[in-house]
């Protein structure tokens, strides 16, 4: 009831006098460019973007690297060493009748700009690259897919910044305040070359602060909040990722894993759905956790594990103290 009491005295309150600007705010916006590519970030672009699965989308890119076409695809690391220089890289892209235009102004026309430097480094193999260049015939399908994603993705990070202006303006209405916002894209940068990411030019007209305006419309609309949508491969991808669950090189393994043993399975929205099964599993563990085990459905057990052993191959512990530790 107190909204609709609003509702109609502000229809009433805009009907004779309109709607009055009280603020006008400009400011710049920038889309920074990708970091460069590793296997965590290959795999959630192959599955949002792409629509293509992690584990198959690894198959691909490791034969691509069998050919000669793309550097090793599993890695961590997401900065360039100062040995490598990615200009030698993109020359090699100038060929390409497809994004061979791109290339050439980036390192003709002034346009080139030193790539990001992202935290992960795993001191064994360099971001993931485009190491020849390769037109769409002499590929099938999916494997041109897979290289045009690195391809692409390598020109974006040396590209500039995307730039723009966002508009917001603000209007009083019988002592409420609406707000709207609007975008001016000045510069596409590295979209221009990369078409996973779009920047919508939304330009608002020109308001001044104090101007009246005439309401074509009021409306009021009734929602409810809605529950969280189920994960998707990429959503469960960044998860692990974030959690410290398994690694660059077998991330995509466990997820393929958990719908070969039926655990869960994907929907019609391409959407992870756990099974009775998988249910059950979870279930049983938290049953034997409740009879004084360990709830061996907790994420964190499975991070400590993995961090455990990293510090083993980093030579900080032991293989006895782990077993150990594991075991008591």
């Amino acid at each position: 009831l107190p909204v609709l009491a609003l509702y109609e005295l502000c229809v009433e309150e805009g009907a004779a006098n309109g709607a009055v600007v009280t603020r006008v705010h400009e400011e710049p916006k920038t889309r920074w460019r990708p970091l460069p590519l590793n296997t965590v970030e290959l795999t959630k672009l192959a599955a949002t973007k792409l629509r293509m699965a992690p584990a198959r989308c690894m198959h691909v890119a490791e034969d691509l690297y069998q050919r000669g076409l793309i550097s090793y695809p599993r890695t961590e690391t997401d900065r360039f060493p100062p040995t490598m220089d990615p200009q030698e890289i993109i020359q090699e892209q100038v060929a390409s009748s497809v994004w061979g235009g791109f290339a050439q102004g980036l390192l003709h026309a002034g346009r080139y700009t030193p790539p990001r430097s992202g935290p992960h480094d795993d001191h064994a193999h360099p971001p993931i690259v485009p190491v020849k260049c390769v037109e769409q015939g002499a590929l099938s399908d999916e494997s041109w897919r897979v290289y045009e994603l690195v391809a692409r993705h390598m020109l974006a990070a040396c590209a500039p910044d995307a730039r723009g202006n966002r508009t917001e303006v603000e209007a009083e209405v019988a002592g409420e305040f609406f707000v709207t916002s609007g975008l001016v894209v000045l510069d596409r940068g590295w979209l221009e070359v990369y078409p996973y990411s779009n920047w919508v030019n939304d330009p608002l007209p020109h308001f001044a602060v104090h101007e009246r305006l005439i309401l074509a419309a009021l409306e009021m609309t009734e929602s409810r909040t809605q529950p969280p949508p189920l994960l998707s491969e990429a959503d469960l991808i960044t998860l692990m990722d974030r959690t410290g669950i398994g690694t660059d090189a077998t991330m995509h393994d466990h997820i393929q894993k958990i719908q070969t043993r039926h655990y869960a399975l994907k929907n019609a929205e391409g959407r992870l759905e756990p099974s009775k099964l998988g249910v059950a599993l979870v279930e049983g563990y938290k049953r034997f956790a409740a009879e004084g085990g360990l709830d061996l459905s907790k994420p964190e057990l499975r991070a400590q594990m993995e961090q455990a052993m990293a510090a083993i191959a980093r030579g900080e512990h032991s293989r006895a103290q782990f077993l150990n530790d594991a075991i008591s």
